[in-house]
């Protein structure tokens, strides 16, 4: 029995890079949802730019976005795990260097 479906959002449900997604693709996560199957939209995208995509039913889906970095659903998040704020500088100082 199919209980989870994940899926890619970029050239997947919606061109690369594009914020609209098909209202059609949109029933079907719902009827699928209303058969028991939960939706996740897996993406390398910020959160909140696949809450964009997915408005009419953002709170009716699990996201798994930031490169999995972010996992949340019906509005809450589930787990959160950031880049430490010195690697983030030590990089941004290695990149500078090589530029």
């Amino acid at each position: 029995m199919i209980k989870l479906i994940v899926s890619d959002i970029d050239g997947t449900l919606v061109p690369d890079g594009s914020h609209e997604m098909n209202p059609e693709l949109l029933d079907v996560i719902m009827k699928i949802r209303e058969n028991g199957v939960q939706f996740a939209a897996a993406s390398g995208r910020q959160w909140a730019s696949i809450e964009q995509v997915f408005d009419p039913i953002k709170e009716k889906i699990f996201y798994l976005s930031d490169n999995g970095a972010y996992v949340g659903c019906h509005g809450r998040q589930l787990f959160v795990h950031p880049i430490e704020r010195s690697l983030v500088e030590e990089l941004v100082k290695d990149i500078r260097k090589a530029g």
